[in-house]
Protein backbone atom coordinates (compact mmCIF):
# COMPACT_ATOMS: atom_id res chain seq x y z
CA UNK A 1 0.00 0.00 0.00
CA UNK A 2 1.71 3.52 -0.84
CA UNK A 3 1.86 5.69 1.92
CA UNK A 4 1.24 8.86 -0.09
CA UNK A 5 1.90 10.90 3.24
CA UNK A 6 5.19 10.83 2.62
CA UNK A 7 4.82 11.83 -1.32
CA UNK A 8 6.46 14.91 -2.59
CA UNK A 9 5.23 16.98 -5.32
CA UNK A 10 7.47 15.10 -7.88
CA UNK A 11 5.85 11.23 -6.19
CA UNK A 12 2.66 12.25 -7.31
CA UNK A 13 3.22 13.53 -10.75
CA UNK A 14 4.98 10.11 -11.55
CA UNK A 15 2.46 8.27 -9.52
CA UNK A 16 0.10 6.44 -12.34
CA UNK A 17 -3.23 5.98 -9.90
CA UNK A 18 -3.16 9.96 -8.99
CA UNK A 19 -2.24 11.04 -12.88
CA UNK A 20 -5.06 8.66 -14.15
CA UNK A 21 -7.53 10.16 -11.82
CA UNK A 22 -6.35 13.52 -13.06
CA UNK A 23 -6.87 12.22 -16.61
CA UNK A 24 -10.28 10.01 -16.35
CA UNK A 25 -11.95 11.57 -12.95
CA UNK A 26 -13.68 8.43 -12.44
CA UNK A 27 -16.22 8.30 -9.44
CA UNK A 28 -13.79 5.60 -7.10
CA UNK A 29 -10.91 7.51 -7.87
CA UNK A 30 -12.33 10.80 -6.87
CA UNK A 31 -14.02 9.65 -3.81
CA UNK A 32 -10.53 8.00 -2.69
CA UNK A 33 -8.93 11.34 -3.14
CA UNK A 34 -11.94 13.36 -1.65
CA UNK A 35 -11.27 11.50 1.56
CA UNK A 36 -7.47 11.32 1.58
CA UNK A 37 -7.08 15.17 1.41
CA UNK A 38 -10.12 15.18 4.31
CA UNK A 39 -7.77 13.43 6.38
CA UNK A 40 -4.38 14.61 5.29
CA UNK A 41 -5.10 18.74 5.10
CA UNK A 42 -1.27 19.42 5.22
CA UNK A 43 -1.03 18.16 1.51
CA UNK A 44 -3.55 20.45 -0.24
CA UNK A 45 -0.54 22.97 -1.24
CA UNK A 46 1.51 20.08 -3.01
CA UNK A 47 -1.65 18.18 -4.39
CA UNK A 48 -2.83 21.77 -5.83
CA UNK A 49 0.48 22.57 -7.43
CA UNK A 50 0.59 18.95 -9.05
CA UNK A 51 -3.21 19.94 -10.50
CA UNK A 52 -1.49 23.53 -11.83
CA UNK A 53 1.46 21.45 -13.57
CA UNK A 54 -0.95 18.94 -15.09
CA UNK A 55 -3.53 22.02 -16.11
CA UNK A 56 -0.80 23.58 -18.18
CA UNK A 57 -0.51 20.58 -20.42
CA UNK A 58 -3.48 19.90 -23.18
CA UNK A 59 -3.95 16.10 -22.89
CA UNK A 60 -6.53 15.75 -25.20
CA UNK A 61 -4.83 17.84 -27.91
CA UNK A 62 -1.64 17.35 -27.49
CA UNK A 63 0.69 13.72 -28.08
CA UNK A 64 1.11 11.77 -25.26
CA UNK A 65 5.17 11.89 -24.90
CA UNK A 66 7.09 8.70 -24.06
CA UNK A 67 7.46 7.94 -20.44
CA UNK A 68 11.37 8.55 -20.62
CA UNK A 69 10.62 12.12 -22.39
CA UNK A 70 7.55 12.71 -20.13
CA UNK A 71 10.17 12.20 -16.72
CA UNK A 72 12.80 14.53 -18.26
CA UNK A 73 10.37 17.63 -19.12
CA UNK A 74 8.93 16.69 -15.21
CA UNK A 75 12.42 16.89 -14.02
CA UNK A 76 12.87 20.33 -16.07
CA UNK A 77 9.73 21.87 -14.43
CA UNK A 78 10.94 20.93 -10.85
CA UNK A 79 14.48 21.83 -11.16
CA UNK A 80 12.48 25.36 -12.28
CA UNK A 81 9.96 25.41 -9.79
CA UNK A 82 12.41 25.54 -6.67
CA UNK A 83 14.76 27.80 -8.53
CA UNK A 84 12.17 30.87 -8.55
CA UNK A 85 10.01 29.43 -5.17
CA UNK A 86 7.54 30.85 -7.89
CA UNK A 87 3.91 29.66 -7.86
CA UNK A 88 3.25 29.88 -11.34
CA UNK A 89 4.67 27.15 -13.38
CA UNK A 90 6.63 27.81 -16.28
CA UNK A 91 5.05 27.50 -20.47
CA UNK A 92 5.62 24.11 -21.11
CA UNK A 93 5.65 24.54 -24.81
CA UNK A 94 6.74 21.06 -26.20
CA UNK A 95 3.05 20.06 -24.55
CA UNK A 96 1.18 22.85 -26.95
CA UNK A 97 0.99 22.91 -30.22
CA UNK A 98 -1.54 25.00 -31.79
CA UNK A 99 -4.25 27.48 -30.05
CA UNK A 100 -6.79 25.51 -29.75
CA UNK A 101 -9.21 24.48 -26.82
CA UNK A 102 -8.85 22.74 -23.56
CA UNK A 103 -10.99 20.23 -22.03
CA UNK A 104 -10.31 18.46 -18.93
CA UNK A 105 -12.34 14.94 -17.73
CA UNK A 106 -14.18 15.57 -15.20
CA UNK A 107 -11.74 15.70 -12.11
CA UNK A 108 -14.31 16.62 -9.45
CA UNK A 109 -13.30 19.46 -6.56
CA UNK A 110 -12.17 17.26 -3.79
CA UNK A 111 -11.30 20.14 -1.75
CA UNK A 112 -11.57 23.59 -1.18
CA UNK A 113 -8.77 25.78 -2.81
CA UNK A 114 -8.50 22.84 -5.30
CA UNK A 115 -10.33 24.04 -8.17
CA UNK A 116 -10.35 22.27 -11.50
CA UNK A 117 -11.83 24.92 -14.09
CA UNK A 118 -13.55 22.78 -17.10
CA UNK A 119 -12.45 24.60 -20.79
CA UNK A 120 -15.32 23.96 -22.79
CA UNK A 121 -15.19 25.76 -25.90
CA UNK A 122 -12.73 28.28 -24.10
CA UNK A 123 -10.28 29.93 -26.85
CA UNK A 124 -6.98 30.58 -25.55
CA UNK A 125 -4.59 33.64 -26.10
CA UNK A 126 -1.16 32.35 -27.43
CA UNK A 127 0.76 33.49 -24.50
CA UNK A 128 -1.90 32.71 -21.90
CA UNK A 129 -1.62 29.70 -19.95
CA UNK A 130 -4.84 28.04 -17.66
CA UNK A 131 -4.44 29.26 -14.28
CA UNK A 132 -5.52 27.89 -10.65
CA UNK A 133 -7.02 30.55 -8.01
CA UNK A 134 -5.03 30.82 -5.15
CA UNK A 135 -6.41 31.43 -1.41
CA UNK A 136 -4.98 30.43 1.58
CA UNK A 137 -6.61 26.87 3.44
CA UNK A 138 -7.58 27.52 6.90
CA UNK A 139 -7.51 24.95 9.24
CA UNK A 140 -9.09 25.63 12.98
CA UNK A 141 -8.83 22.38 14.86
CA UNK A 142 -10.33 22.32 18.86
CA UNK A 143 -9.07 20.18 21.40
CA UNK A 144 -11.35 17.98 24.22
CA UNK A 145 -12.56 20.77 26.89
CA UNK A 146 -12.83 23.91 24.79
CA UNK A 147 -14.98 25.21 22.03
CA UNK A 148 -14.59 27.54 19.40
CA UNK A 149 -16.69 30.13 17.53
CA UNK A 150 -15.53 31.77 14.57
CA UNK A 151 -17.00 34.06 11.18
CA UNK A 152 -15.87 33.16 7.94
CA UNK A 153 -15.33 35.53 4.66
CA UNK A 154 -18.92 35.60 3.71
CA UNK A 155 -20.80 36.07 7.08
CA UNK A 156 -21.29 33.11 8.20
CA UNK A 157 -20.65 31.93 11.96
CA UNK A 158 -19.70 28.90 12.99
CA UNK A 159 -19.30 27.36 16.63
CA UNK A 160 -17.19 24.25 16.61
CA UNK A 161 -17.76 21.59 19.51
CA UNK A 162 -14.79 19.96 21.88
CA UNK A 163 -12.80 17.64 19.37
CA UNK A 164 -13.58 19.12 16.08
CA UNK A 165 -12.23 20.66 13.22
CA UNK A 166 -13.06 22.94 10.29
CA UNK A 167 -11.45 23.00 6.66
CA UNK A 168 -11.99 26.04 5.14
CA UNK A 169 -10.47 28.65 2.85
CA UNK A 170 -9.36 32.40 3.68
CA UNK A 171 -12.15 33.65 1.03
CA UNK A 172 -14.81 32.21 -0.83
CA UNK A 173 -14.33 32.00 -4.30
CA UNK A 174 -16.30 29.98 -7.64
CA UNK A 175 -19.75 28.91 -7.52
CA UNK A 176 -19.89 27.58 -4.15
CA UNK A 177 -18.64 28.20 -0.50
CA UNK A 178 -17.42 24.77 0.43
CA UNK A 179 -15.75 23.41 3.91
CA UNK A 180 -14.97 20.32 5.67
CA UNK A 181 -16.08 19.42 9.51
CA UNK A 182 -14.78 17.00 11.11
CA UNK A 183 -16.70 16.65 15.10
CA UNK A 184 -19.59 18.97 15.67
CA UNK A 185 -20.46 22.21 14.70
CA UNK A 186 -23.63 24.91 15.06
CA UNK A 187 -23.51 26.97 11.38
CA UNK A 188 -25.30 30.06 10.80
CA UNK A 189 -25.01 30.47 7.26
CA UNK A 190 -24.89 33.91 5.50
CA UNK A 191 -27.06 34.06 2.37
CA UNK A 192 -26.30 34.03 -0.60
CA UNK A 193 -28.60 32.59 -3.25
CA UNK A 194 -26.26 32.99 -5.97
CA UNK A 195 -23.52 31.06 -3.58
CA UNK A 196 -24.72 27.68 -2.12
CA UNK A 197 -23.10 27.10 1.08
CA UNK A 198 -21.69 22.87 1.02
CA UNK A 199 -20.36 20.96 4.61
CA UNK A 200 -18.53 17.88 3.94
CA UNK A 201 -18.98 15.76 6.92
CA UNK A 202 -17.17 12.35 5.91
CA UNK A 203 -20.26 10.36 5.06
CA UNK A 204 -22.68 12.97 4.44
CA UNK A 205 -22.73 16.61 2.23
CA UNK A 206 -24.88 19.45 3.47
CA UNK A 207 -25.88 21.95 0.90
CA UNK A 208 -27.36 24.91 2.08
CA UNK A 209 -28.15 28.69 1.08
CA UNK A 210 -28.87 30.41 4.02
CA UNK A 211 -29.80 28.71 7.45
CA UNK A 212 -29.39 27.77 10.45
CA UNK A 213 -28.29 23.88 11.86
CA UNK A 214 -26.07 21.44 13.59
CA UNK A 215 -24.25 18.70 12.24
CA UNK A 216 -22.79 15.71 14.53
CA UNK A 217 -20.26 13.61 12.46
CA UNK A 218 -17.82 12.79 15.70
CA UNK A 219 -15.46 9.55 13.83
CA UNK A 220 -16.25 7.09 16.81
CA UNK A 221 -20.28 7.50 16.98
CA UNK A 222 -22.28 4.80 14.68
CA UNK A 223 -24.52 7.87 13.49
CA UNK A 224 -24.24 11.04 11.78
CA UNK A 225 -26.43 13.41 12.31
CA UNK A 226 -28.31 16.78 11.19
CA UNK A 227 -30.44 18.68 12.93
CA UNK A 228 -32.11 21.85 11.42
CA UNK A 229 -33.30 25.16 13.63
CA UNK A 230 -34.08 27.24 10.64
CA UNK A 231 -34.42 27.59 7.03
CA UNK A 232 -34.01 24.73 4.84
CA UNK A 233 -31.29 22.19 4.00
CA UNK A 234 -30.11 19.29 1.72
CA UNK A 235 -28.53 16.75 2.29
CA UNK A 236 -26.42 13.19 0.34
CA UNK A 237 -24.56 10.64 0.63
CA UNK A 238 -20.82 11.44 -0.27
CA UNK A 239 -20.67 8.92 -2.55
CA UNK A 240 -24.19 9.87 -4.51
CA UNK A 241 -24.51 12.29 -6.92
CA UNK A 242 -27.87 12.37 -8.40
CA UNK A 243 -30.84 14.78 -7.14
CA UNK A 244 -33.08 11.43 -6.03
CA UNK A 245 -30.66 11.02 -3.54
CA UNK A 246 -31.09 14.10 -1.61
CA UNK A 247 -32.74 14.48 1.64
CA UNK A 248 -34.37 18.04 2.25
CA UNK A 249 -35.07 19.32 5.53
CA UNK A 250 -36.58 22.05 7.44
CA UNK A 251 -37.30 23.71 10.61
CA UNK A 252 -37.22 21.06 13.58
CA UNK A 253 -36.39 18.16 11.40
CA UNK A 254 -33.82 15.89 12.01
CA UNK A 255 -31.76 13.74 10.00
CA UNK A 256 -29.75 10.33 11.30
CA UNK A 257 -27.23 8.48 9.17
CA UNK A 258 -26.74 5.22 10.11
CA UNK A 259 -22.58 3.70 9.54
CA UNK A 260 -23.17 0.28 9.98
CA UNK A 261 -26.80 0.37 7.84
CA UNK A 262 -26.36 2.77 5.33
CA UNK A 263 -29.56 3.68 5.77
CA UNK A 264 -31.09 7.32 6.27
CA UNK A 265 -33.58 8.38 8.74
CA UNK A 266 -35.43 11.44 9.01
CA UNK A 267 -38.31 12.80 11.93
CA UNK A 268 -39.76 16.40 13.04
CA UNK A 269 -38.61 16.84 16.55
CA UNK A 270 -37.63 19.73 18.90
CA UNK A 271 -34.06 20.21 18.06
CA UNK A 272 -33.26 22.62 21.24
CA UNK A 273 -31.46 20.08 22.85
CA UNK A 274 -29.84 18.76 20.39
CA UNK A 275 -28.36 22.46 19.60
CA UNK A 276 -27.89 23.25 23.46
CA UNK A 277 -24.22 22.43 23.56
CA UNK A 278 -23.45 25.53 21.97
CA UNK A 279 -25.02 27.73 25.19
CA UNK A 280 -22.92 25.53 27.27
CA UNK A 281 -25.86 23.17 28.37
CA UNK A 282 -25.02 19.32 28.73
CA UNK A 283 -28.48 17.52 28.14
CA UNK A 284 -28.49 13.41 28.85
CA UNK A 285 -31.08 11.36 27.40
CA UNK A 286 -32.23 7.84 28.04
CA UNK A 287 -27.89 8.15 28.12
CA UNK A 288 -26.14 5.52 28.56
CA UNK A 289 -22.58 5.20 30.97
CA UNK A 290 -20.43 4.69 27.90
CA UNK A 291 -22.48 7.48 26.08
CA UNK A 292 -22.00 9.52 29.35
CA UNK A 293 -18.18 8.81 29.31
CA UNK A 294 -17.92 9.67 26.02
CA UNK A 295 -19.54 12.50 26.24
CA UNK A 296 -17.55 13.71 29.25
CA UNK A 297 -14.61 13.00 28.44
CA UNK A 298 -14.89 15.43 25.74
CA UNK A 299 -16.45 18.16 27.25
CA UNK A 300 -13.84 18.25 30.21
CA UNK A 301 -11.09 16.35 28.52
CA UNK A 302 -10.67 13.74 31.03
CA UNK A 303 -10.14 9.75 31.31
CA UNK A 304 -13.21 7.98 32.31
CA UNK A 305 -12.80 4.45 33.59
CA UNK A 306 -16.29 2.69 34.31
CA UNK A 307 -16.60 -0.35 36.93
CA UNK A 308 -19.78 -1.52 36.92
CA UNK A 309 -21.32 -4.46 36.26
CA UNK A 310 -23.46 -4.01 33.15
CA UNK A 311 -26.66 -4.96 34.54
CA UNK A 312 -26.18 -2.69 37.55
CA UNK A 313 -25.45 0.21 34.96
CA UNK A 314 -28.86 2.11 34.03
CA UNK A 315 -29.60 5.07 31.59
CA UNK A 316 -29.98 8.40 33.15
CA UNK A 317 -31.34 11.71 32.31
CA UNK A 318 -30.02 15.12 33.33
CA UNK A 319 -29.43 18.92 31.93
CA UNK A 320 -26.54 20.98 33.12
CA UNK A 321 -26.04 24.35 32.12
CA UNK A 322 -22.64 25.42 32.32
CA UNK A 323 -21.69 22.86 35.00
CA UNK A 324 -18.43 22.01 36.45
CA UNK A 325 -17.58 17.91 36.39
CA UNK A 326 -18.27 17.11 39.72
CA UNK A 327 -21.73 18.58 39.13
CA UNK A 328 -22.70 16.04 36.46
CA UNK A 329 -20.37 13.82 38.25
CA UNK A 330 -22.09 13.80 41.55
CA UNK A 331 -25.69 13.99 39.65
CA UNK A 332 -24.78 10.95 37.91
CA UNK A 333 -23.69 8.92 40.92
CA UNK A 334 -26.33 10.23 43.20
CA UNK A 335 -29.25 8.81 40.88
CA UNK A 336 -27.50 5.64 40.07
CA UNK A 337 -26.13 4.65 43.52
CA UNK A 338 -22.72 5.30 42.37
CA UNK A 339 -19.36 7.03 43.62
CA UNK A 340 -16.77 8.55 41.71
CA UNK A 341 -12.84 9.48 42.34
CA UNK A 342 -11.02 11.86 40.46
CA UNK A 343 -7.07 12.49 40.68
CA UNK A 344 -5.78 15.07 37.54
CA UNK A 345 -7.58 14.18 34.30
CA UNK A 346 -8.45 10.78 35.64
CA UNK A 347 -12.08 9.53 36.76
CA UNK A 348 -12.72 6.53 38.36
CA UNK A 349 -16.78 5.85 38.40
CA UNK A 350 -17.40 2.62 40.40
CA UNK A 351 -20.46 1.23 41.85
CA UNK A 352 -21.00 2.31 45.87
CA UNK A 353 -21.95 -0.40 48.18
CA UNK A 354 -23.24 1.57 50.85
CA UNK A 355 -25.92 3.19 48.73
CA UNK A 356 -27.33 -0.70 47.68
CA UNK A 357 -27.93 -1.34 51.50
Amino acid sequence: MKKYEEFKLEDFLKDDFFMSWLKEGSTEKTHFWNNWIERNPEKVGTIQRAIEIFQSIDYEHSPQPEENRYHEILENILKSDKESKKDRITSITDFILSKDFIRYAAVFIIFVGISLIYYKNTPLDINEQPQVAHWPILTKEVSKGKKLALSLSDGSKIKLNAESKLIFPEKFTGNNREVFLKGEAYFEIAKNPEKPFVINSGDLVITVLGTSFNVNSYEGNNNVQVAVSSGKVAVRLNEKQWKDNTTFLTKNQVLTFDKKTNSIKSEIKDVTDLIAWKDKTLIFEDATLEIIKKKLERWYDVEIEIKVEEEKQRKFNGRYTNPTLKQVLEGICYSSKLKYTIEGKKVLIIENPQKNE
